[in-house]
């Protein structure tokens, strides 16, 4: 699909316009449309994201982008190299995604939504969770939705990643090793590489070379780290049926 800018909400009709952002998301799960198009068109809606929660659209343009959001970061694989189009693709859509007005429009996609976003704490990388602790927070404050698995699930998830800090911490003050170009460290090795020499054109000796930043998982990150006490007190207050659970849950700790 061609890539062409909007010249902005006053010269294009709204209707064109969401039409238009319509099939920039659809393009998200084209296995044939490059990732550094699919970013361009996303950097577009981004940032003409408050002319579109302003159209009459709105609730219709909803339901068909969540379900496609949805859908591309299922699909598509963790990014650990931040330079990478395909990470800064999936953290703006993760972005456009918190940017999303908390209102009556958006609560039937709550559930699925938040079932995404638990499921990425997991297994994203340190950017993009903090984006998806973001979500939770804000889809709880304001929404207060039912008790689910993926809440029992999370706190036992934050309690195994309490127990593992020691051997996180002790990562950060182990010797780098060597890493061949052109190879990405597992995410495992956070703390003793943060950056890898990558060649623009692997196949010729030649080739110039770039430095690229390694973002460690989110399970694997201080910075998410210091971030689970919120979310885990915001349970607390929000969700009155866990009381006895978080109870039980600490004293475990």
């Amino acid at each position: 699909m061609a890539f062409v800018a909007t010249q902005g909400a006053t010269v294009v009709d709204q209707t064109t316009l969401m039409k238009k952002y319509l099939q920039f998301v659809a393009a998200l799960t084209d296995v044939n449309t490059p990732d550094e198009t699919k970013l361009k068109m996303m950097q577009e809606v981004s940032e003409n994201f408050e002319n579109v929660t302003s159209s009459p659209q709105y609730s219709t343009f909803l339901e068909h982008i969540i379900p496609r959001f949805l859908t591309f970061l299922q699909d598509g694989e963790v990014q650990f190299l931040q330079e990478k189009p395909a990470q800064q693709l999936r953290k703006l859509v993760l972005e456009i995604i918190h940017r999303i007005p908390t209102n009556e429009h958006l609560r039937p996609h709550t559930k699925n939504v938040l079932s995404v976003m638990f499921r990425f704490l997991e297994t994203e990388n340190e950017e993009n969770v903090l984006i998806c602790l973001r979500i939770i927070i804000e889809l709880h404050k304001q929404f207060r939705p039912p008790i689910t698995q993926e809440i029992h699930h999370f706190l036992d998830f934050v309690k195994q990643i309490y127990k593992e800090l020691p051997k996180v911490v002790n990562r950060y003050f182990e010797n780098p090793q060597v890493i061949p170009e052109n190879t990405v460290p597992p995410p495992e090795m956070v703390g003793m590489i943060t950056t890898i020499a990558v060649k623009v054109n692997p196949e010729r000796e030649d080739s110039e070379t770039r430095t690229h930043s390694v973002i460690p998982r989110g399970s694997l990150s201080l910075k998410v780290l210091a971030e689970l006490p919120i979310i885990v007190v915001l349970m607390y207050q929000v969700c009155v049926l866990l009381i006895s659970f978080l109870g039980f849950w600490l004293l475990t700790l």
